[in-house]
């Protein structure tokens, strides 16, 4: 393997801190909101069951970006460790170089493009869905 350069290593490194601080502001906002806080949309006027589906429409959205939140939390935690292990952009499937610029696209990829490729064609429909 051709190992990243510190540069490369920082920028990523940055990436990856974004990535993470994106995360937790959904998630902060989501706590916020179970314990009380007053959301950020604009009230609508009490209208009977359409105020019933939009509630449970914004709650079931909510749910999807923080469980998404905590998945990107998780994949940004497991790309530190390998950062810190040397194993960093090296693909599980084949273990050739993950290219730098697939990298900068997609800090936590784990996968060079073509094996990324195979794992979705053959397993199409078990993984999370993307935001």
């Amino acid at each position: 393997m051709k190992p990243l350069i510190k540069t490369q290593k920082a920028r990523l490194g940055a990436l990856l801190n974004q990535q993470e601080a994106a995360a937790r502001s959904i998630l902060d906002r989501a706590v916020g909101q179970r314990n009380g806080e007053p959301r950020d949309e604009p009230a609508i006027p009490d209208s009977g069951d359409a105020d019933q589906a939009y509630a449970e429409q914004v709650i079931d959205k909510d749910l999807a970006l923080a469980e998404h939140s905590a998945r990107v939390l998780e994949s940004v935690a497991k790309a530190r460790s390998r950062l810190g292990a040397n194993t960093y952009g090296v693909c599980v499937g084949c273990c050739a170089d993950i290219a730098f610029e697939r990298l900068i696209a997609c800090p936590t990829a784990t996968r060079c493009e073509r094996c990324q490729t195979l794992y979705e064609h053959t397993h199409e429909g078990l993984s999370h869905p993307s935001m």
